[in-house]
């Protein structure tokens, strides 16, 4: 946080202390993207605080430097991150695709596990350890632009059946990644794979995809379906053993001043 400050301090030519205060109403470390919002405030605020007029993108561009996933919580909706290469940065930011009211339909049903471990490996770290040793990577980044075309193009056209089998199979890329790393990366619980088994079995009773899973580095899942099919998922999944809770989320607004 410190570093954050003082590229934010250099931005402004000051050299001001600061006291900061962060809260979120969620479980910190736990893949549920603490970090990520926790950094997009603050890149908000402290260069608020000095005075700074930047726009969005140049928002976005610092905040990844807290956290990369921070670039996209600036903003709401639906938001592509876009990948740099450039040494400086500069190209690496996110943008937005899509309002918050753009579908509707679509929510989130987030599968809270019980005894969720904090994660014991940064993400920054651990992400430093798949390039280095994972044999899947280069598979997963070579598979990963046409992917992301379809997945934005599912989402433009509000289409769940091609959307929901895409967002499983970059979530089970993921996964490979991280389990084939040195040394493995397993973030997840006997609940949390009995979740994903429970959602391929509801897509093959229905002989459709009713939802998908994905999950971030930790142990809760994330599950999209449309608000239709929220009763039936959310009771065939909390069922399951070592479900503590569910929460239901919508695609919210980006970072905002809150007086």
């Amino acid at each position: 946080m410190v570093r954050f400050l003082d590229r934010v301090r250099a931005l402004a030519n000051v050299s001001d202390r600061a006291e900061v205060r962060s809260r979120n109403n969620f479980p910190t470390a736990s893949g549920l993207a603490s970090s990520a919002s926790g950094f997009a405030a603050l890149a908000g605020a402290s260069t608020e605080a000095l005075g700074l007029s930047l726009s969005s993108r140049e928002l976005s561009r610092l905040a990844r430097f807290g956290s990369g996933s921070a670039s996209r919580s600036v903003f709401g909706g639906f938001v592509e991150w876009k990948a740099g290469t450039r040494l400086d940065g500069r190209d690496c930011y996110a943008r937005s695709l899509y309002g918050p009211d753009h579908w509707p339909a679509l929510v989130d049903l987030v599968m809270m596990v019980r005894g969720a471990p904090v994660k014991a490996v940064r993400s920054a770290d651990a992400m430093q350890a798949t390039v280095a040793t994972s044999p899947a990577y280069r598979t997963r980044l070579a598979e990963l632009p046409g992917r992301i075309r379809r997945i934005r193009s599912a989402i433009g056209a509000r289409d769940a059946r091609r959307l929901f089998p895409l967002i499983m199979e970059e979530c089970d890329s993921f996964r490979e990644v991280c389990e084939t790393t040195r040394p493995m990366l397993d973030y997840l619980t006997t609940t949390s794979r009995a979740i994903l088994g429970e959602v391929r079995s509801i897509n093959r009773e229905h002989g459709r995809p009713v939802a998908a899973y994905t999950h971030d580095a930790g142990a809760h899942v994330h599950i999209f379906t449309l608000v239709r099919d929220v009763p039936k998922v959310r009771r065939r999944l909390s069922r399951l053993p070592g479900v503590e809770r569910t929460l239901l989320v919508r695609p919210g607004p980006g970072g905002r001043r809150v007086d």
